[in-house]
């Protein structure tokens, strides 16, 4: 099922993508990006301009 994304969503898709990020903490692991990336993946500014540009986005629940 696909809902619309609203600006009420946005903290609770912006949380799981950045924490799906493998950084520094996870150096331990047999695979991580921390020697590749750092910081957020994404913010809820950059997802909210995302939105305004493509207003039928929806979110698969």
């Amino acid at each position: 099922m696909f809902a619309p994304v609203t600006d009420d969503n946005v903290p609770r898709i912006v949380a799981p993508i950045n924490r799906a990020y493998r950084g520094s903490g996870a150096a331990s692991g047999s695979s991580t990006e921390a020697s590749y990336l750092s910081g957020e993946r994404t913010t809820e500014d950059l997802l909210r301009a995302d939105l305004v540009a493509n207003p039928d986005a929806s979110l698969l629940k």
